[in-house]
């Protein structure tokens, strides 16, 4: 049971990660929201293309106000976290940017008014805003920071609460809604701001690396939406935590990008205060 359990969390991390390499490399040259567009296009495909494949039109869409309220707020959360990750990349190095999404973790924490901090979970806290300082007291960086930030508490926040409509409605019937509502979100962005002709060639204008970061995005919350009636979610987040600096050194390896001493030290400070606050929460 631990193999399997360790299988799924290094397979559904690799997933995302493998999403957010390639989303660096070919992202960069487009507008973030003409980039987010083609990308929930080819999302939307493959979820109604898994909905039916898992037989999940039987499902029940007996949606309460409630409901429909938490999946815009789901929507929401997913489609800020998606452009704001899309935008950080043209200010930041992915290697700071997955440094940052650690963060999220603790932002979440921190949030959460049912946690009581210990004074091992406050000294973490300090040290996670100390490396978080080294990393914005370069210049070049705060812009990308702050874009970083976004995405990373948006997608902690998000990913926590599209699990309860995952439960009612199926993960395939949860991605379609979710999907359907970010797409005509950008739509409306995107006429408002006379882009319409993005919509008219929306189909000649994809490529191979879109259409492969769509489907391992889609596969990814299938390997996750899977896992979650398996294996305890904190769990997997404990362990997806020893994969971030093994992740953060790939990439800085892979995209041979320059990281001062002084980020690298804001790194090392934002992972150990994860660390505590996991360990001595």
């Amino acid at each position: 049971m631990h193999f399997q359990l360790y299988l799924y969390s290094f397979l559904a991390f690799s997933l995302f990660v493998l999403v957010e390499i390639l989303t660096r490399k070919y992202s960069i040259q487009l507008n973030s929201l003409v980039f987010v567009f083609r990308r929930t296009v080819l999302t939307l495909l493959f979820s109604i293309a898994w909905f039916f494949a898992s037989n999940s039109i039987n499902n029940n869409l007996n949606l309460s106000t409630g409901s429909i309220y938490h999946l815009v707020l789901c929507a929401i959360l997913m489609g800020i976290g998606l452009i704001s990750f899309v935008e950080s990349n043209k200010h930041l190095t992915l290697t700071n940017i997955l440094s940052i999404q650690m963060l999220g973790i603790i932002l979440k924490l921190v949030l959460d008014l049912t946690v009581t901090f210990q004074s091992t979970g406050f000294f973490g806290v300090f040290l996670s805003v100390f490396g978080l300082f080294l990393l914005v007291s370069l210049p070049e960086n705060r812009i990308g920071v702050f874009w970083a930030l976004m995405s990373s508490l948006s997608w902690c926040i998000g990913y926590d609460l599209i699990f309860e409509p995952i439960k009612m409605l199926g993960a395939p019937l949860t991605v379609v809604l979710i999907d359907s509502m970010l797409l005509i979100a950008t739509l409306v962005i995107l006429f408002y701001r006379k882009r319409s002709n993005e919509v008219l060639k929306v189909f000649s204008n994809l490529n191979s690396p879109i259409v492969i970061i769509a489907m391992l995005n889609t596969v990814g919350i299938l390997v996750l939406a899977y896992g979650s009636k398996l294996y305890d979610i904190e769990i997997v987040s404990v362990l997806n935590i020893c994969l971030y600096p093994i992740s953060i050194l790939m990439v800085r390896y892979l995209f041979n990008e320059l990281v001062v001493v002084k980020e690298w030290i804001g790194i090392l400070c934002i992972f150990i205060a994860v660390v505590l606050l996991y360990l001595f929460l």
